[in-house]
């Protein structure tokens, strides 16, 4: 960490190992204190995406799958134009987009394509369920999409004026949640009915979704904002000291 920022950092629930991984391609394990490299690998590309498994079996950095038990790296598997997201499900199905090439792609860790969507308009967010099966993802015009795998067919498209930046689906896998410039909503994920709809005053800079459904937003004016997306309650607003404030840490 001293000679190179980590760009992001992923701390597994269940286990004291913490990964990192920075724009040019290195990929670390760390216990929990931060003082000892439990592992470590350089990828043979750069990117801004990176996921790791439950299991820390895999790493997925860009379109690059490392298996770490056997110690091979599967590449240039879907090749995205400007990638805008990738994930893993607790089963290890990878999911990732793509910006300009309009691209929704979910693969399982030996490279094999599941589900391959082209949308009409380049895809700013993507998410994925924790049991693999629905696939929700975010467009520039203001679409989300949602998928039933291994339904190849969008079960449902909610429309919005606003770009969809990023987009959520809970813990218990019946609400999704879109985070818009200056707006968030959560749909039911059984009716698509909306739940709730609330705009904010200045730009939502970041935000983050805990496991109790609670999501904090972070805003250009210093402010985040914590809600509630079963309800719609806006439960607290925190005052930041300086600057915008930024929810980046798993809660």
């Amino acid at each position: 960490f001293k000679q190179k920022t980590a760009y992001e950092i992923y701390q597994c629930d269940w286990s004291s190992d913490v990964c990192s991984s920075d724009l040019i391609g290195i990929t670390r394990i760390y216990n929990r204190e931060l003082k000892e490299t439990l592992f470590e690998y350089r990828f043979p590309v750069t990117s801004r995406f990176s996921a790791i498994s439950y299991d820390l079996d895999y790493i997925v950095y860009g379109d690059n799958i490392l298996n770490r038990t056997q110690n091979t790296l599967l590449s240039s598997v879907i090749g995205h134009a400007a990638q805008s997201s990738l994930g893993l499900s607790n089963k290890n199905d990878i999911l990732t987009s793509g910006f300009h090439d309009e691209r929704v792609v979910v693969r399982d860790t030996n490279g094999k394509i599941l589900a391959d969507w082209r949308l009409d308009n380049p895809v700013l967010s993507a998410a994925i369920s924790e049991d693999g099966k629905i696939v929700t993802a975010g467009t520039q015009n203001g679409d989300c999409y949602i998928w039933q795998l291994p339904s190849q067919q969008a079960s449902h498209r909610c429309d919005s004026a606003e770009p969809v930046n990023t987009v959520y689906i809970n813990k218990s896998n019946n609400i999704v949640v879109l985070v818009k410039s200056k707006s968030i909503a959560a749909y039911d994920l059984l009716s698509y009915k909306k739940i709730f709809e609330e705009s904010v005053k200045t730009e939502i800079h970041s935000s983050i979704l805990a496991a109790n459904d609670w999501l904090a937003v972070g805003l250009n004016s210093g402010n985040i904002q914590v809600w509630n997306i079963k309800f719609g309650t806006l439960l607290a607003t925190i005052q930041a000291k300086i600057g915008r404030a930024s929810c980046r840490e798993r809660v």
